[in-house]
Order: C-alpha cells, then structure tokens, then sequence
C-alpha cells in the first residue's frame, strides 16, 4: 500500500489545495481502521470489469454510433505512448466499422508533465497520420486528470450542439481495460451514462496490470470518502468540483 501512495503522490504533484489534502488524508485513515475492506472491494471491481468489458458495442448501436470518446494517457517524448495507441487504434476500428457520416473521434486530455502539446493533439496527430479525416476528430485540451477530462468533454460536446437533453446513449468511451471501472464511476457521479469500450483485444493478467489495478482502486477509494466527506459536511465546493 506504501508503494501505491508513493506513485500516486509522484503522480499528482499539483496543488490539491485544503480540500484535496483532507480527503487524502481521510481516506488514508479510512483504508487503515477499516483494514483494506472497502479498497479489496474496489480491486475486486477494477478486476471484474476488466476482464468483462468488451472491444465493440452491439451492432444495432454500432449503426448509430455518434461520438467516440478516447481517454488520454501522459505523452513520451511529445509522443503517444504504446498503450495510448491501442486506445487510438481501438477508436479508429471502431469508428470506421460504423455507419454514420457525422460521428466524431473526441480525444481527451491537456497538458500533463513535460510535454509541449495536449495528450489530446498527440492523439490527433497519431490518427491524422493513420489515415483518419481530421474534420472528424475532436479535441479537449484543457483537462490534467480523469475527471476534468469528463468535466471538460461533457463541457465540450454542449458547446458543439453534440449532446441533447443529456442524452448519451451513443456516445462510447475507449480506454484501457483497468481504467474503465473508474470512468464508469465518475461518468455516474457526473449524471452521464456511456458505453465502455476495451482498448485491448484481451483480457490479460500481468504485474503491470495489477500494480494499474492498485492504483485505480486506490484512486476510486479517495474518491469515494471525498464524495462522502463533502455531503456530510455539506461542502458545496467539493461537491461541485466532483459533479
């Protein structure tokens, strides 16, 4: 658990601010008095629907397909890294077995780390090159984590006229097979309903995957007693942040 903490700090060097810290440190003290419970349900959760999820939706959804979303990943070298080509490629097959003229590729994610250009641009730039009509690509630049890639994209597709009445049935997400679980959830407490979609063709169990899975759960974890911290306390700001 000392190891999932540490990656995680690693990873989120800016500032939380006094809200963030507290919840951290809640769910910390959580995770330790309820001795794991909650965080092995989780795991267990990230687990089933990795193995679960599926690489394509149905066929009769497929034929009315509108929006493709793509969760993004940290760029190497201004560069997509493998596993964010997988999710690229999943959503390009996906997008050309369907059968609708006006569907979109919408890439999320900013500028995280060193890069110099969005997660989202990589992307583009990684399909444009594979062939993919850039009038049919999307871009949400604005977003550093998961949630305001949701917040951002949610933003971004009312702005275009994309998404009516709050309606997403056709709209899916394309991300790696451990990362659905939390989309799902936060795509919940956001009041959206999307359909998941499995970059890689398999379900495949490995130390990579396991250590992902820790850090996905442990993610889900904070965020669960900093959703229930912030009715409790009736902290408005907290739970605009998160909604």
């Amino acid at each position: 658990m000392k190891n999932v903490t540490s990656v995680f700090i690693r990873q989120n060097k800016s500032n939380y601010g006094w809200d963030g810290l507290t919840t951290f440190i809640l769910s910390n003290l959580f995770l330790i008095f309820s001795l794991g419970i909650f965080f092995i349900f989780l795991c267990l959760l990230v687990l089933v629907i990795s193995v679960k999820a599926k690489t394509s939706p149905t066929k009769n959804k497929d034929k009315n397909a509108k929006i493709i979303l793509v969760a993004g990943l940290r760029l190497e070298e201004n560069k997509p890294k493998q596993e964010y080509k997988v999710r690229l490629n999943r959503a390009n097959n996906l997008y050309q077995t369907i059968n609708n003229s006006d569907a979109y590729i919408v890439l999320l994610g900013g500028y995280t780390g060193s890069s110099s250009i969005s997660e989202a641009r990589a992307g583009a730039n990684y399909l444009i090159d594979s062939g993919l009509n850039k009038s049919h690509i999307l871009l949400e630049e604005a977003s550093k984590h998961t949630l305001e890639n949701l917040q951002e994209m949610r933003t971004l597709l009312s702005e275009k006229s994309l998404i009516e009445n709050n309606d997403y049935s056709n709209v899916y997400i394309v991300s790696s097979r451990y990362h659905l679980c939390r989309l799902l959830i936060l795509t919940k407490g956001l009041k959206i309903s999307l359909t998941p979609i499995a970059a890689e063709e398999f379900f495949k169990c490995n130390f990579t995957f396991c250590f992902k899975l820790l850090i996905e759960a442990y993610y889900l974890h904070w965020y669960f007693v900093g959703k229930v911290w912030a009715k409790l306390t009736n902290n408005k700001k907290s739970i605009e942040r998160i909604s």
